[in-house]
């Protein structure tokens, strides 16, 4: 794993990673609910865009959006509160 800091302490490296998660999963959750059930079932459920469509009853090119427009939103959300602050 890499880590921005380089820290000997084994604990204090599980402490930053386990705070940037917990940042980055607030970002999700705080995206619209279409887009952050798409990123739910790839990134913690481990499903392909084909099962979501199926489950979601869309076509394969609307998760995709989905996905890009998620991405989108949650890039802006880490650059301008995290990376800039």
């Amino acid at each position: 794993q890499d880590f921005p800091f380089d820290i000997e302490d084994d604990q204090a490296q599980k402490m930053i990673y386990s705070v940037e998660l917990s940042y980055v999963w607030q970002c999700v959750l705080a995206i619209p609910y279409h887009l952050r059930v798409v990123i739910c079932l790839i990134y913690w459920n481990g499903k392909s865009k084909k099962e979501i469509a199926q489950l979601l009853h869309v076509s394969d090119r609307t998760i995709r959006n989905r996905l890009h427009e998620a991405y989108k939103l949650l890039r802006e959300a880490l650059e301008d509160d995290f990376f800039y602050t």
